[in-house]
């Protein structure tokens, strides 16, 4: 949770959908989140002292009456800035103050962006959440004719000014909450179109502890999950610098993502039981019919980021080459985009593929860029494990490997050639107690037989592969 963040995307051109959007995304973000750090603290109890003093940090000491921030980074992007700029300039002012608003209340930098316009802050606030980089230490952007942007602490209330509404109706507001008062005002300025349909949800019930019922409260919340869950998405990033914990962090990261993912689907499917045909309907657009035996995608999008490729330039070339290798298969098997990056070289391929993950725009078509002399780039989708090739480890030595599926194979494989700094402190890591008679289950050694089975056929399609 230390290094977690989130980015919250709203569509600046639908002023009368803005709020409902935030206000659906962001509880069940913070929802999300607050259960994380509770699952983290029993295992941590310093965590919440730390998020804490991040907090201070990113926005200073600000009066808690005032404010309610995420315990962990947010950036909001407003987006489809150029549809925005055709608005009315009051209803632009009115947007702009709203959301200033909802940034200094959480905590949070907030931007605009458009397809048509480079967004120097854009890059350098995903670069600072993604590397943990230093975001822009400019003035405030606030002018509702310029692109926006306002660093996290940058802002103040007395500077945001009051509720957009007339003063004289601001008495008339029976909310009793900051951000209840500023729901009113933007929702009598710009009913939000969900709302018109279904006014009850104007009086927002499901948050009244006195209507509380934990039937309805959990279909709510599954209602949120399948809106995150279908268009979710998941950025993995690996210090391409440090090989001898590079395997370590990525299965202790990407086991920590696929369970979550399968929480959150699970529970989307309990509201809207296609929800698991659609994403698998998905993983095809994206990969392709790959050989089930072959591959085991995550469920929604995922991107893999090798970061820190200046450093790894300077490793000799055939440790270059297996991590290269190693991360291709493994990109290959999670039906991963993947890609290299420095701070020190512009990556067009990572501007275009946040961008796609953000807001659905179209990746490159380009060529699977693999040479480990070069930046990275490879498609979900285009690389083939006949192009990746068999593990990096001597053709004689693959006989000896014990494991027993092909991700198992790899990871022996790749820790034969660097030992993980984790396994030399406690070796038991690297104990396979799948073989210990003392754990045996039926139902378990079934799926090991078949796990085998698996294996052997892999290996006899890479044994054909060579000749």
């Amino acid at each position: 949770m230390l290094h977690a963040s989130v980015v919250l995307v709203l569509d600046l051109s639908k002023e009368q959908e803005l709020w409902y959007t935030y206000e659906t995304l962001y509880d069940a973000i913070a929802k999300r989140v607050k259960h994380c750090i509770n699952e983290a603290a029993k295992q941590n109890p310093n965590i919440k002292d730390k998020l804490k003093e991040s907090i201070v940090q990113r926005i200073g000491k600000a009066n808690k009456n005032d404010v309610e921030p995420l315990r962990i980074p947010l950036l909001i992007v407003g987006s489809k800035y150029d549809e925005f700029q055709k608005l009315e300039p009051e209803a632009k002012k009115t947007i702009i103050k709203t959301l200033r608003f909802l940034a200094f209340y959480h905590g949070a930098t907030l931007l605009s962006y458009s397809e048509k316009q480079e967004s120097v802050y854009l890059k350098s606030a995903i670069h600072h959440l993604l590397f943990d980089t230093n975001l822009p230490e400019k003035q405030p952007q606030i002018d509702y004719q310029k692109p926006l942007y306002i660093k996290s602490g940058s802002d103040t209330l007395e500077q945001v000014g009051p509720p957009p509404i007339p003063e004289y109706e601001l008495g008339d507001l029976k909310e009793q909450t900051p951000l209840a008062v500023w729901r009113a005002a933007y929702c009598k300025r710009f009913p939000q179109e969900v709302e018109k349909r279904d006014p009850s949800l104007m009086q927002d019930y499901g948050r009244d502890p006195q209507y509380a019922d934990a039937s309805i409260d959990a279909m709510r919340e599954q209602k949120i999950a399948v809106r995150i869950t279908t268009h979710a998405s998941v950025v993995l990033v690996l210090d391409l610098s440090k090989e001898q914990e590079l395997w370590y962090t990525y299965e202790t990261l990407y086991d920590a993502i696929a369970k979550r993912v399968k929480h959150c689907i699970n529970e989307a499917a309990k509201q809207n039981p296609n929800i698991k045909d659609k994403l698998k309907e998905s993983i095809v657009q994206r990969i392709g019919k790959a050989n089930k035996n072959d591959v085991e995608p995550l469920r929604i999008p995922l991107l893999i980021v090798g970061s820190k490729y200046d450093e790894f330039q300077k490793l000799e070339p055939e440790a270059k080459k297996t991590i290269i290798k190693t991360l291709r298969f493994l990109a290959f098997y999670h039906g991963a985009t993947l890609l290299s990056y420095s701070e020190k070289q512009e990556s067009v391929y990572l501007k275009s593929a946040i961008h796609h993950l953000l807001f659905d725009t179209n990746l490159p078509e380009k060529q699977p860029q693999i040479d480990y002399q070069k930046p990275l780039y490879i498609k979900s989708g285009s690389d083939t494990l006949e192009q990746v090739g068999p593990p990096p480890i001597p053709e004689y030595e693959l006989g000896d490997l014990k494991e027993q599926t092909p991700l198992a194979v790899w990871r022996a494989a790749y820790c034969k050639r660097f030992p993980q700094e984790v396994e030399k402190r406690d070796p038991s890591l690297m104990q396979d107690y799948g073989r210990d008679p003392q754990y045996a289950d039926a139902s378990i050694d079934a799926m090991r037989e078949q796990k085998i089975a698996e294996l052997q056929r892999y290996l006899t399609m890479k044994t054909r592969s060579r000749s």
